[in-house]
């Protein structure tokens, strides 16, 4: 038996990858060499620690990710987060989660593995500077307008709906509104609605009050509680119910919330930038989206092209990875053939 667990350790000790194990109590019962490294915490420094005075991970200011695994019952993967290091410095990470049980399906504690991106950051960082806007590869005038749309709303506090087909950058255009905007020093943060059930998603963006429902031992801070003074964009916005729609209008509107379980009113200035994929006008005309909350959202639309309808940026794509992987593998490609 022992033989097998320094077996396991050997193992787990020779991945690239940080991992560290947590009990119920969420307490550190293993660390891996990896970690060690990554955060210059040794072993015998945070074994029976609670992880969150440990690592003081960003997304604890919301959620311990273990916590949050056991409340979705699903896996995290590749979230990006941030963790403070031994010497205080911060570390951006992907991190991923999830809970460890034993035989009898009970929860027993959880596994959390992460890796170092700031290398990934500076090569990102170089390439939005050197190739482009604010990471978008774009030189067709429908781009390009684009581009000058976000520079000319930059001193406002606006909303903003982006609209586009499945993988044409909806995401990174938020980005860059947000980084060109007057709130770029405040906080962002991202959710998309159509992952989370209704009642989930309503204590996400709005917080809970403990006892508001079975699963709420404490009291929870909501996304536009916290960004308050910033920006918060939400993706996949006709995957919100109906009731929530109302719910987002009257904060859009007034600028007051509710927490789950709740009557005081809370009031934050959160600016609202939403992306759909799907096709708004039949949404509005089928009764699936409120067309009140369209108007308040499409003061500033942006629509995105698919790849297909701007053929002039391929080129500029092209090199753009060509640099791109340049980088990250120590290579000397200059060019690439076109085989049209």
């Amino acid at each position: 038996m022992t033989n097998d667990i320094t077996t396991k350790q050997e193992i787990l000790d020779s991945i690239a990858e940080g991992l560290f194990t947590i009990d119920k109590e969420f307490r550190i019962n293993f660390i891996n060499s990896a970690a060690e490294k990554i955060t210059g915490f040794k072993k015998d420094e945070v074994i029976g620690q609670l992880c969150r005075k440990v690592f003081r991970c960003e997304i604890n200011e919301i959620e311990c990710p273990i916590a949050k695994v056991l409340e979705i019952d699903k896996n995290i993967f590749e979230l990006k987060s941030k963790i403070k290091s031994k010497n205080n410095s911060e570390i951006p990470i992907k991190l991923n989660a999830a809970v460890l049980k034993n035989k009898s399906g009970e929860p027993v504690g959880g596994v959390i593995s992460f890796r170092d991106i700031s290398y990934d950051l500076d090569i990102e960082s170089y390439l939005s500077k050197h190739t482009n806007f604010y990471g978008i590869v774009g030189h067709s005038k429908v781009m390009t307008d684009i581009f000058y749309l976000i520079q000319e709303i930059a001193d406002t506090d606006v909303n903003i709906l982006i609209t586009g087909e499945t993988g044409t950058g909806k995401e990174m255009i938020a980005d860059a509104i947000q980084k060109t905007s007057r709130r770029k020093d405040k906080k962002f943060l991202k959710v998309n609605c159509g992952v989370l059930p209704p009642n989930l998603l309503a204590s996400e963006l709005f917080g809970h009050v403990k006892g508001a429902f079975t699963d709420a031992v404490k009291d929870r801070i909501g996304r536009f509680e916290l960004c308050d003074g910033g920006t918060i964009f939400l993706d996949e916005i006709t995957e919100m119910s109906l009731q929530m729609q109302t719910q987002l209008l009257r904060v859009i509107q007034n600028g007051t919330f509710e927490k789950v379980g709740d009557s005081e009113s809370r009031k934050v200035d959160v600016r609202v930038i939403a992306a759909t994929n799907a096709n708004l006008s039949e949404s509005i005309k089928t009764g699936k989206f409120r067309e009140d909350l369209f108007y308040r959202l499409n003061v500033v639309p942006v629509e995105l092209p698919p790849l297909r309808k701007r053929k002039e940026d391929i080129p500029f794509l092209g090199m753009h990875f060509i640099k791109k992987f340049n980088l990250i593998y120590k290579k000397n490609i200059l060019n690439y053939v076109n085989h049209d």
